[in-house]
């Protein structure tokens, strides 16, 4: 599954992401292991921020950026394979 890194985790979650209890997350959050916010008094935590602490964002990133040009908006990706336009390059 492909994880846009905008994506925002509550501590919990990102507890289950790491493999740690919801307090040992708590802990990594109050002490600014992993960046986050807390608008209303609850962390909320960004994938790239968990990508991060995991010493894994660049590689998410590329997957994220190689991802994105594989699939554009409202097409899929068998129609963006082998499309290069040149019958239409041709009749100019």
């Amino acid at each position: 599954m492909i994880t846009p890194p905008d994506e925002t985790y509550s501590t919990a979650e990102a507890a289950s992401i790491l493999r740690v209890s919801e307090r040992q997350c708590a802990r990594y959050l109050a002490k600014g292991l992993i960046s986050a916010r807390r608008p209303n008094g609850h962390w909320l935590v960004t994938a790239v921020a968990l990508w991060q602490y995991l010493g894994i964002e660049a590689e998410m990133t590329r997957v994220w950026l190689d991802y994105c040009g594989r699939s554009p908006i409202g097409g899929s990706d068998r129609d963006s394979e082998g499309s290069d336009n040149s019958d239409v390059n041709s009749m100019t």
